[in-house]
């Protein structure tokens, strides 16, 4: 009896080492709070249950012959774990076996700076399927898909994937690579091109920064994603957007519908449990001093905020003989600071004066007893410095995109991380007291 393939199961995670967390100390401290890239996930990824079950619910859609409307969106302030979660939604795909179909399974990541242009998907998913044959050694199957001319380029790709991905490489008979073809004009186009290719293949575009998704410069063209999300293509892709807050609705100014979006998530921290999960899968590979006693003091001062996670354990990694936990979360806290700092250098560049600005604002979010409307945090706004609705309005945007604020459903703003309000305005009595539901 053949076993349950991976998507008719919920996720779970347990708590169990993984080849991904095979990181050495030192690469892991050089990322800084990076975490590298495995191609097995993210080392000590942990939790994000529901959304990686949701992820295999629309990967059961698309096995069972669902091609249209397989889309998830996931959204958060910075460093609240996006890049991870998507890392680990790869990395779950890389363990599909092909479907009943014999369809195999094909991640495919894109910028949401180019999601828009036909060539550039149909370019991503070309050099997907010409890197994933090339990697097992089917240069033969290359061969048949891009001709002649291309075999070379076929064993270049198989020796060296990085240099035949720079220099482009022919598929369906459309040069791709450096060059891409013009006469491309809609996605409909480029699929009916490459339908043959791409047939065997259940294709998941990996959007991310998807925010920075733009409508097309003619507005009477059909929107490449609006062919794709909405299943006139009559081949099994689905769509999965990553991106700051906001991209939900962003995506629904460029021709995705969100009606037809089976899954929004907006990401925060993650709960104690799964913060210590990731702690304990560290230590278990790091070895430091006092594991269990680290492993907790991390899980307290990081709040369950992922970014804060990596920041934390990186200093361990650094401090492998320190047997001094304090000073090792010192250490963690000058990586925390310097984070936020970058983190308001994007709020400065929206004005001279956006850095007193976010002062207020977080001052503001502290003292609330509850989450505060829009409209009453831009007349605080008003009242203190005189600002426009305008201005008002676009700091408080740019306060959400840079991690300083996060609006819960229809109750209205909390500080995204508690933390960078002690970065702004110092420590409260409380000790960084937590809204309920943001950092848990």
């Amino acid at each position: 009896m053949s076993a349950t393939p991976p998507w008719e199961n919920p996720y779970v995670d347990e708590g169990a080492d993984r080849p991904q967390d095979n990181v050495t100390p030192k690469r892991f401290a050089s990322h800084s709070d990076r975490a590298p890239l495995t191609e097995e996930g993210s080392p000590f990824f942990s939790g994000r249950e529901s959304e990686m079950s949701a992820f295999r619910g629309s990967a059961e859609r698309m096995a069972n012959g669902f091609h249209a409307n397989n889309t998830i969106v996931v959204e958060g302030p910075p460093g609240c774990g996006k890049s991870a979660l998507l890392d680990q939604i790869c990395a779950d795909l890389n363990t599909y076996p092909p479907d009943e179909q014999r369809r195999e399974w094909l991640p495919v990541f894109i910028n949401g700076s180019s999601a828009t242009s036909p060539s550039a998907i149909a370019k991503a998913v070309d050099n997907a399927i010409a890197t994933k044959l090339a990697r097992r050694g089917a240069l033969a199957q290359l061969e048949n898909l891009i001709g002649e001319d291309g075999a070379k380029i076929a064993r270049d790709l198989a020796g060296s994937i990085k240099n035949a991905n720079e220099r482009g490489f022919s598929v369906a008979g459309i040069r791709l690579g450096a060059a891409i073809d013009p006469t491309i004009d809609t996605i409909e186009d480029a699929v009916d091109t490459r339908r043959k290719a791409w047939e065997g293949w259940n294709i998941v575009l990996l959007v991310d920064e998807a925010q920075q998704i733009e409508k097309p410069a003619d507005p009477t063209r059909k929107g490449t994603l609006s062919s794709v999300h909405q299943g006139k293509l009559g081949i099994p892709i689905m769509f999965a957007a990553f991106g700051l807050v906001g991209t939900a609705n962003a995506l629904g100014d460029v021709g995705v519908s969100r009606s037809s979006v089976s899954n929004e998530f907006s990401l925060g921290g993650v709960s104690e449990k799964h913060a210590l999960m990731a702690c304990e899968r560290a230590m278990r590979q790091f070895r430091p001093k006092n594991p269990q006693s680290l492993a907790q003091a991390v899980v307290r001062r990081s709040c369950g905020w992922p970014q804060h996670i990596a920041s934390y354990l990186s200093a361990v990694a650094e401090s492998l003989e320190e047997q001094d936990i304090e000073a090792i979360l010192e250490n963690g806290d000058r990586k925390r600071a310097a984070y936020y700092e970058r983190r308001m250098s994007r709020i400065r560049s929206q004005g001279p004066r956006f850095h007193q600005y976010a002062r207020h604002l977080a001052k503001v979010l502290r003292g609330a007893d509850q989450p505060m409307l829009d409209g009453d945090i831009i007349d605080s706004l008003q009242a203190e410095f005189g600002m426009g609705d305008e201005a008002a309005s676009k700091l408080l945007t740019a306060a959400e995109h840079g991690g300083l604020t996060r609006f819960v459903g229809s109750e209205g703003y909390v500080a995204a991380i508690p933390s960078f309000l002690t970065h702004l305005v110092g420590p409260e009595r409380s000790q960084e007291r937590k809204p309920p539901g943001i950092e848990r």
